[in-house]
């Protein structure tokens, strides 16, 4: 996760099982007898904490990668030169952590140490101020590692990514925040930047760029990273998406980025949400969308990747079950989509009709596609007539004619 490197002068203090007198640590050693069995009981027992501090020259490599989880980020290296430090360490039987907190002075390529939160390196501008800035780092037993750093800088931000982004009369709340950063994007300032990790992931609501006393964190700018889990802001549904260390999206492993204000989820203004199980409600209230039509659908919203008429399809067929609205037998597994007779499904268009199970012979039928034979011998499917096995081509001008040349053929 991180390699450290310590120069300097320290102290040190130890404490095992509550006692800090190295005396009487060592007089619970001599008590074992110096048998190796009982000394190796009360070690592998025992819950030590050693804290060492003071000041030194340090060199630190963090391993973006690993602490993140994403491929493609680069170590950063950082070479402090006088620092205050603290190291922290604790091992027990159920487990231990090794940490190291220090400040120090130095010069920082701002964008590169932000770019995993996806918004905050945007404004940062291009150059490498020498800060003064405190830095922890936590790993754990369990290979979960806690990371943030915080600094405070006078520096003038680089809004080209606000200022394109052009806030409409009436926009909804969420967006009037914009205008307060665009407010500041003139002239230096004295900002306040921190960043944080938690167990291996970015913590948006600790990560934050302060101004005039007023947080914006992570978890309120346009910020979303791809790994956001279900109930975390999105853009696109790519955003949504499992990782190595934690998956809130089952088997598919992804999600669906839903607007929050039924327009759009442009500036991370949607929230993630699981995949929509088979048969259940894809419309419009569903995904966040203002459409609600036979022909305009959130197949992205489905673990099907199939949404006909407001409801997923099934993960093998695409199709509808029996019992969920259709506008088309095509949109059912049975290939029956019932609304009635000829003048009814007239009256029905899109999605109106109902999926239903094809019937058995001589059960009522208007539509060949009624019956599992797939022939019903009504004539005009104005009246009802019943399923059948006795295939006819019926024509306007054989029905018509004389007696005994027209009829079934």
């Amino acid at each position: 996760m991180a390699s450290v490197k310590v120069t300097g002068k320290y102290t040190a203090y130890v404490n095992v099982n509550g006692e800090s007198d190295i005396a009487e640590i060592f007089a619970a050693l001599a008590d074992s007898g110096g048998a190796p069995d009982k000394i190796a009981d009360y070690l592998k027992t025992s819950t030590y904490h050693f804290q060492f501090c003071g000041s030194t020259a340090t060199s630190v490599t963090l391993k973006l990668k690993n602490i993140l989880g994403k491929a493609g980020m680069e170590d950063m290296n950082l070479d402090v030169g006088e620092s205050s430090f603290l190291i922290d360490a604790k091992v027990s039987p159920g487990g231990g952590y090794l940490a190291y907190y220090y400040t120090g002075t130095k010069k920082l390529d701002l964008r590169s140490l932000l770019s995993c939160t996806g918004f905050l390196e945007k404004v940062m501008p291009s150059v490498t101020p020498s800060i003064t800035y405190g830095m922890y780092i936590k790993i754990y037993s369990t290979g979960k590692v806690d990371f943030g750093i915080m600094f405070r800088v006078s520096m003038k931000l680089d809004c080209g990514y606000l200022d394109d982004l052009k806030i409409p009369v009436g926009a909804p709340s969420p967006m009037s925040f914009f205008k307060d950063l665009q407010k500041i994007c003139t002239g230096n300032h004295e900002f306040e930047v921190s960043l944080a990790i938690t167990s291996s992931r970015l913590d948006r609501k600790k990560s934050c760029l302060k101004f005039g006393g007023t947080p914006y964190c992570l978890d309120r700018l346009p910020s979303c990273p791809v790994g956001a889990q279900v109930g975390e802001s999105c853009e696109k549904n790519h955003d949504c998406v499992a990782t190595e260390d934690v998956n809130t999206y089952g088997e598919s492993r992804k999600g669906y980025c839903k607007s929050q204000n039924g327009v759009t989820t442009i500036a991370c203004m949607g929230k993630c949400i699981a995949l929509i199980e088979d048969g259940g409600s894809c419309d419009a209230r569903a995904t966040g969308t203002h459409l609600n039509t036979a022909v305009e659908a959130e197949h992205e919203a489905c673990e099907s990747d199939s949404c006909l008429c407001g409801q997923c399809g099934g993960t093998n067929t695409k199709l509808l079950a029996n019992g969920l609205t259709c506008s088309t037998k095509a949109n059912c597994e049975s290939n029956r989509c019932y609304k009635g007779a000829l003048l009814e499904e007239a009256a029905k268009p899109f999605c109106n009709g109902e999926c239903a199970a094809r019937k058995e012979n001589n059960h009522e039928c208007f539509f060949d596609s009624d019956c599992q034979s797939d022939d019903c011998n009504t004539v005009t499917a104005l009246v009802p007539g019943s399923c059948t096995d006795r295939r006819r081509t019926i024509t306007v001008k054989t029905f018509f004619s004389a007696p005994g040349k027209g009829g079934w053929r």
